[in-house]
């Protein structure tokens, strides 16, 4: 085929609209995964506190903000088979569009540094305030649905119990009484929520992706020079496997 035919096949297939879709979710998990690579980086650098809290609270916003944005389109493509999460792994789910919806109220929320000990060593520790998420949580399943009222009632206890999993609570005093602050480990939250829902939707974008018989316009692409759906998710895989994700 002449290149004018490919350039003009490549422009009226019937499947270009659809595999753009596909494509731009496999590069958006390459952003994602990107974010967890620099905090890894981050967290290993010789860097001062104050120069590591600006990063760590980039590259979280930067993988908060994508993830959502992934499963609100995956779950508009054709033939993408529906997200089947745990309990526990909806709730992860949850509290990162809480998170996220906090940054985008705030620009850029900013953890606290805490040295955290765990068994006899000290580690860093980058936390952001329950008390700054809660009512983003709140705002999430505000209804008098019972089942959504019950969603954010399990959503809040676990939120409290990976509170417990992954960060010391501080105490705070006031003239009057001392408080137990509770604090989320952003980090080690967003470690955990990648560890399930990036295969899972890596998975089933490759299925989603051959139901619909879209392997036919890479191959134009190719011909074209321009970057295919399954280059990307061979990128993908490999940063998958670089990370050993702590997933």
């Amino acid at each position: 085929m002449d290149e004018l035919k490919l350039y003009r096949e490549y422009d009226s297939h019937p499947s270009k609209d659809m595999y753009r879709q596909y494509l731009k979710i496999a590069q958006c998990i390459g952003i994602t995964l990107d974010s967890l690579s620099s905090i890894d980086v981050v967290l290993n650098n010789q860097s001062t506190a104050g120069e590591k809290l600006i990063s760590i609270a980039k590259e979280v916003q930067c993988y908060v903000i994508n993830v959502v944005g992934i499963k609100e389109l995956a779950c508009g493509l054709r033939r993408f088979k529906a997200y089947k999460f745990s309990e526990n792994q909806q709730c992860l789910v949850n509290i990162c569009k809480a998170i996220r919806n906090a940054y985008a109220h705030s620009s850029l929320l900013i953890p606290s540094y805490k040295a955290k000990c765990i068994k006899g060593s000290c580690v860093e520790s980058y936390d952001l305030p329950l008390s700054e998420l809660a009512p983003y949580i709140e705002k999430l399943w505000k209804s008098d649905d019972p089942e959504k009222v019950s969603n954010i009632s399990l959503t809040m206890a676990y939120l409290t119990d990976i509170c417990f999993e992954y960060s010391e609570f501080s105490y705070t005093k006031d003239s009057c009484e001392t408080k137990l602050e509770k604090f989320l480990d952003v980090v080690g939250f967003i470690q955990k929520h990648s560890s399930f829902f990036l295969c899972i939707t890596l998975d089933n974008l490759e299925k989603g992706f051959k139901r619909n018989s879209l392997e036919g316009y890479s191959g134009i692409r190719a011909s074209l020079s321009l970057p295919t759906f399954e280059e990307h998710i061979k990128g993908c895989r490999s940063k998958l496997n670089t990370i050993g994700i702590k997933i």
